[in-house]
């Protein structure tokens, strides 16, 4: 086989089957659209009640403030995590709500919804890190719906802290270094583990952009499954279109040979009779034009199965096999040139589309 009639007759079977391909591009991405729709819209939609809510609370300022927690023996405690775990546990999120009169417990019930849990990759809307180089604690809060909320929620925490009343920190100590502040003190592209409106950014609403993004997508996938499915019902037709719908070997002469043409006729003729031999079979199932058989030419004899040639007939010089696309049978052509190695003659594949 040749690769560059392969090429060229996978191009042919593209532009053939151009208008197919592109229709069902198109429908693909429109379901995909519509599937991206349906999905985050409706059946995520208590999901996206939550990314709203919580996209307003991360636009916010948040309110820090920092401390260093020592035990009792003077060693600086290390694991801040254990601080914000317990900061928003029900009970003390209640307490917390009742000094300050603000009402956060929705920012971390949102968070959970979106199953955005407390990880060492996700620390939430109260949160705290620890400062490598220090050994201070930062705790920023990111739950209320202005930044003076964010504020007093801090003071609350701040006081807590302070004070000591924590069930684990019976031989622990807090020094507050920095008192509660509005704005933001960490780098948070350095600590990725802090909530932002960038956090929130799969969970967005479907706007103009993302549509656009999977709608091209699902063109892009629609055109190869497209192309793959017409590709699969032409292999499995019977009747023989492309070249690539059977092989040949390379001993073997092929020629792709184009009807349409003006003067094609000539053109096929040319294919098959050029060079000159005593004796050429011309093997085709379906019949070629009138003008091209009435012929009083010895030396070409028109067959349409080899099987029908009597045993004791001459032997050609050389066997012509015409495939006429959308014409010649796959069955009939393999029977054929398997037939055709038995003459140990020159075979030549005359391909008419």
């Amino acid at each position: 086989m040749s690769l560059a009639t392969i090429i060229n007759e996978l191009w042919r079977f593209f532009k053939d089957n151009i208008v197919r391909i592109l229709i069902g591009a198109l429908v693909i991405s429109v379901i995909t659209v519509g599937a991206r729709y349906f999905i985050t819209d409706i059946l995520l939609s208590d999901r996206q009640e939550a990314a709203d809510y919580l996209e307003d609370v991360y636009t916010q300022e948040p309110s820090s403030f920092k401390a260093v927690v020592t035990i009792e023996d003077g060693q600086i405690f290390s694991n801040p995590h254990l601080f914000d775990d317990y900061f928003t546990s029900p009970q003390v999120v209640e307490a917390v709500e009742e000094t300050t009169g603000i009402e956060f417990q929705e920012t971390i019930d949102s968070e959970k919804t979106l199953e955005l849990f407390k990880t060492p990759t996700f620390r939430g809307s109260i949160s705290a890190v620890r400062d490598n180089a220090s050994g201070v604690f930062i705790f920023r809060v990111l739950a209320g719906k202005t930044a003076e909320e964010n504020l007093a929620i801090a003071n609350a925490y701040r006081d807590l802290l302070a004070s000591g009343e924590i069930p684990f920190m019976d031989n622990q100590f807090a020094d507050i270094t920095l008192e509660p502040v509005i704005g933001e003190v960490l780098d948070t592209e350095e600590y990725l583990s802090l909530p932002t409106v960038e956090t929130l950014s799969v969970y967005r609403s479907n706007n103009a952009r993302s549509l656009i993004v999977y709608g091209v997508l699902g063109f892009v996938v629609g055109l190869i499954l497209t192309s793959g499915i017409v590709f699969l019902q032409r292999l499995r037709k019977s009747k023989i279109n492309y070249a690539f719908e059977y092989a040949w070997d390379l001993d073997d002469q092929h020629i792709l040979v184009h009807s349409s043409h003006e003067g094609a006729v000539y053109n096929v003729q040319d294919a098959i009779r050029i060079p000159a031999v005593n004796l050429r079979w011309i093997v085709s199932q379906s019949a070629l034009s009138e003008d091209f058989e009435d012929t009083n030419d010895s030396s070409e004899r028109f067959i349409s199965k080899l099987q029908e040639v009597k045993s004791d007939e001459q032997a050609p010089k050389q066997i012509v096999i015409v495939i006429q696309a959308n014409h010649t049978e796959k069955r009939w052509l393999k029977d054929q040139m398997t037939m055709a190695t038995l003459y140990n003659v020159p075979l030549k594949l005359v391909h008419v589309y």
